[in-house]
């Protein structure tokens, strides 16, 4: 059975680099910034949450409305496009060397 399959409005890659950070700010997982990029991984339980409280989120909360957070953030999102068929059960994609 064929199926009418739209064509994508790009084949290749596309990087997209112009992110409102202040969109993005509320999505910032806590546990992988405090614990690996702010390396509180010894802390116990309590003191990890107590911490966290008292003076952690309120020092991510003051650097997402300062102007520094925009270079000291750099967000990327990148898409992926390219031609695919069949083989039995297997999907094949092309490189660019067979044609893209």
């Amino acid at each position: 059975m064929l199926r009418n399959i739209p064509e994508p409005p790009f084949w290749g890659v596309r990087v997209r680099k112009d992110f409102d950070l202040r969109e993005l700010f509320p999505y910032i997982n806590e546990t992988a910034l405090f614990k690996n990029q702010w390396q509180l991984k010894t802390a116990s339980q309590e003191d990890y949450l107590r911490l966290v409280a008292e003076k952690l989120r309120p020092i991510k909360q003051a650097a997402g409305g300062r102007n520094y957070f925009e270079w000291v953030v750099c967000a990327q999102g990148g898409v992926w496009v390219f031609p695919r068929s069949g083989d039995g059960n297997d999907v094949v994609y092309m490189s660019r060397r067979q044609g893209l």
